[in-house]
């Protein structure tokens, strides 16, 4: 079960464009913890928090790629290109693995309790 840390950490990361090692230093690990990230991204609890948000973000992916088959009026080829380069890419900091640092940023990540921090992420995906 993941630590209050480790749900904090998977917030922050959403929250801030994909810096870990602040995202980390905001949820309160230690300094050394901090310069050391894989010690997250490798456990068992930060994946077991990460993992909805990443099955979310490969729906997103898939839904963003089919839609680049279809006209539509909404939309470019070009928006959809961009929201699956920046799905894959957030998808690929929740999952530990280096990226470019393109971002999705959830304003006001730092004032969700963290009880309701999987019901905010989950809802901000949506």
């Amino acid at each position: 079960m993941p630590t209050t840390k480790q749900k904090r950490a998977v917030a922050n990361i959403v929250g801030n464009g994909g810096n870990v090692t602040k995202a980390m230093r905001d949820a309160g690990y230690s300094e050394g913890t901090v310069n050391t990230p894989q010690k997250l991204t490798d456990s068992v609890g930060y994946k077991e928090a990460a993992k909805p948000l990443v099955a979310r973000l490969q729906e997103q992916i898939d839904s963003a790629i089919e839609q680049m088959t279809i006209k539509t009026d909404k939309a470019t080829y070009s928006d959809h290109r961009q929201a699956v380069k920046d799905f894959v890419v957030t998808k690929e900091l929740l999952e530990g693995r280096a990226t470019k640092r393109t971002s999705i940023t959830i304003k006001g990540v730092e004032d969700i309790p963290v009880d309701d921090l999987d019901s905010a992420l989950e809802e901000s995906l949506k």
